[in-house]
């Protein structure tokens, strides 16, 4: 559609509304204002009953019953037993030994016979239990981090899919307002028409402005329908579910200064995730540094002489021997390890400091476009609007001026609500990155 039949569409929708309006109030202008959260649904969806959802439900239910969490806790369920495994003592060994039987002369039967019964500990030395249920304990500390993080994610997703749905909501709202100036334009043009105001060949002008109108409309709802869906799937939702966020896409929180977000950043999941790596790498290196030491086993038993039916007691301690292998080279490889842990977290540092402050100026870039088209260029639209529509009421103003000003004016409500959804989106990724709300309200 060329820009001349746009232009055409909606001087002369502004025209026909005016002379409708004319009817009825002298005040009233031809664009009706759009709901802020509340969206018209389609003809087949109005007899539906919806399910208003507001954001904190939809944490709950994902938190609740998303499937992917479950994972992460049947990992921190393991670790904490492998934890608990590692805490035990080694079994004790007990063997049984008979000698001096079944051979030839006077020991051909068992009267010869030595019965040897014993007992083996292993014992570690150089605290390598401890260093092992250390290595253990990191373990476990990784995969809690890990469900922590995964719900972080969690949480940051099922925001910007209800922030997705408010925006889409809105959207449909004003499409539909769209698709009813289109309507009325179009019944207004075909009684200047039957009047004989007009050729008939308007009416094949202003149809295809009805047709895209009604297109518009329909992809709003499209996206409506895809905003519920992506939002129902987080907690395994029906696709049949018609879900309405409940809630205000215009509402910003306060921010919290770049220093705090700084503060915060200390603790974030990405930091502490690799913080424990680099423990675990550290405690790996000590550990492989007394497994080279040899352990003792200590043997304690019995015996019994079946010639003389005599009894002696029999203890013993035996220990390996690192003639071959002394641990140098698994030494060396936990060394290497331990030192790629550390400068990791120096980069992992460096990193989320950059993608911290890249979000945080996008977000504040976003604060600020959303706040200044709300209360300045929004209210300079509506008033340039109102003033075009009251001069071409008094001849002032042609077609062309009173289609400008329509545009503008929705064009800064899509701007609107297009910076509004970026907002909240980069607000859920930010939040996600410190594993907590910055919201000082």
């Amino acid at each position: 559609m060329t820009r001349q039949v746009l232009v055409a569409g909606g001087a002369l929708l502004g025209a026909g509304l005016l002379l409708c309006a004319v009817g009825v109030h002298a005040s009233d202008t031809p664009w009706p204002e759009a709901s802020g959260s509340q969206a018209n649904t389609s003809n087949s969806a109005a007899a539906t009953v919806v399910t208003p959802i507001t954001l904190a439900d939809a944490l709950q239910r994902s938190l609740e019953q998303n499937p992917q969490l479950a994972i992460y806790a049947s990992e921190v369920q393991a670790s904490i037993a492998e934890v608990a495994q590692t805490k035990r003592y080694r079994n004790p060994e007990l063997s049984l030994e008979i000698e001096n039987v079944a051979g030839s002369g006077d020991f051909s039967g068992t009267d010869a016979a030595e019965i040897t019964l014993q007992l083996s500990q292993q014992l570690e030395w150089h605290d390598k239990r401890r260093q092992r249920i250390a290595s253990s304990e990191l373990r476990r500390q990784g995969a809690e981090l890990d469900d922590r993080i995964a719900r972080a994610a969690l949480l940051a997703t099922t925001k910007q899919r209800f922030y997705d749905l408010l925006a889409a909501q809105q959207r449909l709202a004003l499409a539909n307002n769209q698709a009813d100036h289109a309507d009325r334009l179009l019944a207004t043009v075909e009684e200047r028409i039957a009047a004989g105001k007009v050729a008939d060949i308007e009416r094949l002008r202003f149809e295809p402005l009805r047709l895209e109108a009604q297109l518009h409309r329909e992809q709003a709802d499209l996206e409506l329908t895809g905003a519920r869906l992506a939002l129902a799937a987080l907690w395994g939702g029906q696709t049949a579910d018609l879900l309405e966020a409940d809630g205000s896409l215009e509402q910003l929180p306060e921010l919290p200064d770049w220093a705090d977000i700084t503060a915060l950043s200390e603790h974030s999941p990405r930091l502490s995730r690799q913080t424990i790596e680099t423990d675990r790498a550290a405690q790996e290196f000590r550990r492989q540094q007394v497994e080279r030491y040899p352990d003792l086993a200590l043997n304690i038993g019995g015996r019994r002489f079946e010639e003389t039916g005599d009894q002696a007691l029999i203890a013993g301690l035996s220990i390996s021997l690192p003639v071959f292998d002394r641990n140098r080279d698994a030494i060396a490889a936990a060394r290497a390890r331990d030192a790629g842990a550390r400068s990791a977290l120096r980069a992992a540092r460096l990193q989320t400091e950059t993608d911290l402050r890249q979000l945080w100026q996008t977000l504040q870039a976003a604060h600020a476009e959303a706040t200044l088209l709300e209360t300045r260029l929004l209210p300079i639209a509506q008033t340039r609007f109102d003033a075009v529509v009251y001069g071409y009421r008094a001849g002032k103003y042609d077609a062309l001026d009173l289609l400008a000003a329509e545009q503008a004016l929705y064009s800064s409500r899509q701007r609107h609500i297009d910076t509004l959804q970026t907002f909240h989106r980069i607000l859920a990724d930010l939040e996600e990155m410190l594993g907590r709300g910055i919201d000082k309200s």
